[in-house]
């Protein structure tokens, strides 16, 4: 009888986590970044389709420190981001800090931005102990993220990209892995924060030349000779 029930139990555990693990690449979604001109508050609605899986709200104007606090899709709150004031993020987006805590206030990670990296921008996702769980790089040439595992960086765990229109933004967040163990809170803060400062991680414009005809030739001043 004791087989039986063990049995039981770890079919319905098995189903369970099959169903959890089949959820976490079926739920890519969209952000819609709502960012009125100069305004103390900006929201972030997460969407897969017509289903709406939560918001985060940003306030903060022209301080060192934002908050991005995280709710899911019955508005209950979750986590909060708070970015470091003492970093170098104060001076640049790249290199942010984002102390995240959860909704008894307990510190558990950070999202940090890497000052020594190869790409545009580098940002690691940290747990409460210091591990890291994911790895993110900024593409060299255009407004895309990969996030990817930090034991073997060939897999790719999510992808962001998008476009921002002004005060209105749209970025898409799509999972391409059930493979992570980090806390998907995180990456929905971290989307909310790259689409808040979308303008600061698009790649500067290309400087176009212009030569003028002219200067490709030499003239001899017969007059002079």
């Amino acid at each position: 009888m004791r087989l039986f029930c063990l049995f039981i139990s770890l079919v319905i555990f098995s189903n369970v986590h099959s169903e959890t693990t089949k959820d976490i690449k079926d739920t890519s979604m969209s952000v819609i970044k709502n960012s009125p001109f100069a305004s103390y508050s900006s929201e972030f609605v997460f969407k897969n389709g017509d289903n709406n899986l939560g918001k985060v709200i940003r306030t903060g104007l022209c301080c060192p420190r934002y908050y991005y606090d995280l709710y899911n899709a019955n508005n209950t709150f979750e986590l909060r981001g708070i970015t470091r004031f003492l970093s170098l993020g104060f001076f640049d987006p790249f290199l942010i800090d984002i102390d995240i805590y959860d909704n008894h206030s307990s510190y558990v990670g950070s999202i940090e931005g890497k000052i020594i990296t190869r790409s545009r921008a580098k940002f690691s996702f940290v747990d409460v102990i210091g591990n890291v769980k994911a790895i993110c790089y900024l593409d060299a040439k255009k407004f895309d993220f990969l996030i990817v595992s930090p034991q073997d960086e060939l897999k790719i765990i999510a992808k962001i990209e998008g476009n921002t229109y002004g005060d209105v933004g749209l970025i898409d967040l799509k999972f391409l892995s059930n493979e992570t163990n980090m806390n998907l809170g995180f990456l929905k803060i971290f989307a909310a924060f790259i689409s808040d400062y979308q303008e600061s991680f698009l790649p500067p414009p290309e400087e176009i030349h212009h030569y003028h005809e002219s200067n490709h030739y030499h003239y001899y001043d017969w007059d002079n000779r």
